[in-house]
């Protein structure tokens, strides 16, 4: 469904965002593939960096959410998803 966009981040991140027809980037920075839905398209984009990025940011602005999650025996990353969400 054009419109629909999706974020993965894991050793990488990748944003995929569906669109209708074939787009190109002139400068080719970001790829259009065929999807696997009939006659759709999707842009996609990703960094090879990103689960260091996120791990960086944890260690240096998580410290909370880190002691939180040993105390509790969870990780620190769902606690900062759980933050996150609740953000409107």
């Amino acid at each position: 469904m054009p419109g629909v966009v999706t974020e993965t981040t894991g050793s990488c991140l990748v944003v995929n965002a569906t669109v209708a027809g074939p787009t190109f980037d002139p400068r080719m920075r970001v790829p259009c593939q065929v999807h696997a839905v009939q006659r759709e398209y999707f842009l996609s984009s990703f960094s090879k960096t990103a689960g260091m990025a996120l791990k960086w940011f944890r260690d240096k602005f998580c410290q909370s959410e880190i002691e939180q999650g040993r105390r509790e025996g969870r990780c620190a990353f769902e606690i900062m998803g759980e933050r996150i969400a609740e953000i409107p």
